[in-house]
């Protein structure tokens, strides 16, 4: 005759949620079975590689990641790169070679050479002339003229370029630390050159192809100063302006750098992807962390099934050894 054995779990089957810190609490997990074993080697696994493509995701310093600026503005702040500072063509201007007094006279189709560190300022506040004023220590470069000798460039130079219908465009090439607007404060006068607008935007590569994508133009208000920071950032560009139009376009690259706007009296601003618009825009990124996050819940419940089994096994094994000591003692 068979003796039918009725098991009782208590509130072990009661309860319809089974966390899995209580399947741990009644398992000796130096006991585990294989299969739960490579279950929580694969859990961990996925959850590592949420954690890598997390900071992948919250971060901007990638190589890959670029800025493009385009900007219209009455003002340029430029320190050339050492060794790498292109030309300036000079249609038509007039210079100082002490930045205090102008000659009376018109220079025709000249070049200025920088060959050491300077600081280069660029302002246009009537619609016929452009400033460019240069300072550098001792001297730091030279001015070739089309019908005369070279002049040194020593500690501070200054050229008003005359726009006209004859000489109507001024363009120049920038290659290093640049800033775009003037910084507006307290002490700024009643008109300082303005940044009159602009807009930048964020370009990166996908995850997995390397496709490039770009995120929405982020636009820029009238009085904004824009820079950027980096121990190697690099920033080139072009600006250009036009006879008979306010201010001068200006078209920029900015890699390996953080860039920040900065508007009067407030704190710098960041500009940077975020978490969110990273994974919006990378379909691959947010393909690739959607399938991580199912794999961590996958195999968390497996984990869990499995400990399930094992504590079933575990209860059942206890009462059928308590039946057979009654039956020993009856």
């Amino acid at each position: 005759m068979v003796k039918k054995t009725n098991i009782k779990f208590g509130n072990f089957m009661s309860d319809k949620t089974f966390s899995f810190s209580e399947n741990i609490e009644g398992v000796d997990l130096t006991k585990l079975p294989v299969k739960v074993v490579v279950s929580i080697v694969f859990f961990l696994i996925f959850l590592v590689l949420i954690i890598v493509i997390g900071i992948y995701a919250l971060s901007d310093k990638s190589d890959s990641v670029f800025v493009n600026i385009a900007v219209q503005s009455e003002h340029f702040t430029y320190s050339p790169t050492s060794g790498l500072a292109p030309e300036i063509t000079l249609k038509k201007f007039t210079p100082s070679f002490d930045c205090l007094e102008y000659e009376k006279n018109e220079y025709l189709d000249s070049t200025i050479i920088l060959e050491k560190p300077t600081s280069v300022k660029i302002t246009r506040l009537y619609k016929d002339e452009i400033k460019i004023s240069i300072l550098g220590k001792g001297k730091f470069g030279e001015l070739e003229l089309n019908d005369g000798p070279p002049k040194d460039l020593v500690n501070c130079f200054s050229v008003k370029i005359n726009l006209t219908e004859n000489f109507p465009v001024f363009s120049m090439n920038l290659h290093g630390k640049t800033s775009l607007g003037k910084l507006i404060t307290d002490a700024s006068g009643k008109f300082p050159p303005l940044l009159n607008s602009g807009q930048i935007t964020l370009s990166d590569n996908t995850l997995v192809s390397g496709e490039q994508y770009s995120l929405s133009p982020r636009e820029l208000q009238r009085g904004d100063h824009i820079y950027a920071e980096g121990d190697k950032v690099s920033m080139s560009g072009l600006i250009r302006a036009n006879f008979d139009e306010p201010g001068m376009e200006g078209l920029f690259s900015v890699t390996n750098g953080t860039v920040f706007i900065q508007r009067y009296r407030t704190k710098p601003q960041e500009v940077s992807f975020g978490f969110i618009n990273r994974i919006i825009n990378d379909f691959e990124l947010g393909f690739v962390l959607m399938v991580l996050i199912v794999g961590v819940k996958f195999w968390g419940s497996v984990i869990n099934f499995l400990l399930r089994v094992k504590l079933i096994q575990k209860q059942t094994d206890l009462v059928n050894d308590d039946d057979n000591n009654k039956n020993k003692i009856s």
